[in-house]
């Protein structure tokens, strides 16, 4: 069963609160970080901070509310909570937050009834359907659980923890639905910082290839637990007190990663050719030079997050560098608060675990199809460490076509079927080097299909 917490990230700041600037957004990006690392009581104060100096104050004060009560201050974290409604934060944030208290204290008919006054107010989300879903399957009424979980989904088809309730919900009677990995998959892709996609994964492949298969996902879900960059990576914890600025720049790491990742920006505009072929040749390499990963790291980051947000993540660790002091956890918190979901799982992968990744490519059918050529191959991502983001695979054609089609490996196989017009002769992954993976040759398609 998905776990449905309290102390949960809520949504970001709305943009009627006023952009923050460099220092404060940095400020609430890492007080978001320590919530959701557990750091409930530096947290709350940090949220408790910006609330009372007005920088985003209604979230902020809800913030504050919810790691109050994920402490056990509730009382605190009552008043907090009414302050944020008094100050203008979502009332659907609100109204959930209070109705988990009651599920939190025990009190499950007032907690059913207040859920279900979520879902009649606001038809539009699924937050609410989901968690009652959750409460009827605590209460052993699968069929009414089913019913919510469902509903979440029919409100929100990209609800990830709806998703997974509804494989885990038959998977301990060893009927798990038919689609199961399939929406264990898009649940992954849609929250990868969660570990649950990837504990019912390993508990299916259980069911369907033995008790041996499902062990790497295991490891991906134990990648996604809190804390695993500290002090492994030489992250350091956040600082007490607000960000340092008695000597402004950025740590060793920061800036060997980031003046390596130049050079992939280079490569990019044309000036500079071969740097990425020439680090991918030497992998698997376990004493590559630090740096050299470090600008692979910023280089996957950048296809996670979306070109624009990385932009905005330079621009805000460039601004806050000049004036104070950035650690490696402090950017990583940053550029999780500017993309809106946690990244820390990314960076507890390739920074504190030293995890691998390679492509394989297994072997492809193709077939003659009226004018065209139908193309069947399936793709794996081996090694414990995730993409986060789709990664190409392009197919190249009698002729000098080209193709790419994007392939999603966060639980580690993607089948992929296509029509082509004119003979695939050749398939490579990641064309573009993207990704801190061995590089996987083009395979040449079997000969023996009639032109």
């Amino acid at each position: 069963m998905c776990k449905h917490y309290l102390l949960r990230a809520v949504s970001q700041p709305s943009p009627s609160s006023g952009p923050p600037d460099a220092l404060q957004e940095a400020e609430l990006a890492v007080a978001e970080a320590l919530h959701v690392d557990g750091f409930f009581a530096e947290a709350a104060r940090r949220w408790e901070r910006a609330a009372r100096s007005g920088d985003q104050r209604a979230e902020a004060a809800l913030k504050a509310a919810i790691s109050r009560i994920s402490m056990g201050h509730v009382r605190e974290g009552r008043r907090w909570l009414r302050q944020a409604g008094q100050w203008g934060a979502d009332g659907e944030e609100v109204g959930y937050v209070e109705a988990q208290l009651h599920w939190h204290r025990g009190e499950i008919e007032r907690a059913i009834a207040a859920f279900e006054a979520l879902t009649r107010r606001y038809v539009r989300k699924s937050q609410a359907p989901n968690a009652l879903g959750v409460l009827w399957w605590q209460r052993r009424d699968k069929e009414r659980a089913r019913a919510w979980f469902r509903s979440a989904l029919e409100r929100n088809p990209d609800n990830a923890e709806a998703l997974a309730n509804l494989v885990s919900i038959d998977l301990g009677n060893g009927a798990p639905p038919d689609d199961a990995e399939e929406l264990l998959a898009r649940s992954a892709l849609l929250r990868p910082w969660r570990p649950e996609a990837y504990v019912l994964h390993s508990r299916l492949l259980r069911h369907t290839a033995g008790e041996d298969a499902g062990r790497v996902s295991l490891v991906k879900a134990q990648l996604r637990r809190r804390n695993l960059t500290q002090p492994a990576a030489g992250i350091p914890i956040a600082r007490e007190e607000a960000i340092d600025e008695s000597e402004p720049g950025w740590d060793e790491w920061l800036a060997e990663s980031l003046a390596e990742y130049a050079l992939h920006v280079e490569e990019d505009a044309g000036r500079r050719s071969g740097y990425r072929a020439g680090i991918i040749a030497t992998l698997p390499d376990p004493q590559a030079p630090g740096h050299r990963k470090g600008g692979f790291v910023l280089s996957m980051l950048r296809q996670i997050m979306g070109e624009a947000p990385f932009d905005r993540l330079l621009k805000r660790t460039s601004e806050l560098s000049r004036t104070h002091w950035l650690d490696a956890y402090t950017f990583s918190a940053l550029a999780s608060w500017i993309h809106g979901q946690s990244l820390f799982w990314f960076f507890n992968q390739w920074l504190g675990a030293g995890a691998g990744m390679e492509f394989v490519l297994d072997p492809q059918a193709v077939e003659r199809r009226g004018d065209g050529y139908r193309l069947g191959l399936s793709v794996r991502g081996d090694g414990i460490a995730t993409p986060g983001a789709a990664v190409e695979v392009e197919v190249r054609t009698e002729g000098g076509g080209c193709e790419r089609f994007p392939v999603a490996l966060e639980l580690g196989t993607c089948s992929l079927s296509v029509t082509l017009p004119s003979r695939p002769v050749r398939v490579i992954i990641d064309p573009e080097l993207r990704w801190y993976a061995p590089r996987t040759e083009g395979r040449i398609i079997d000969e023996g299909v009639p032109k």
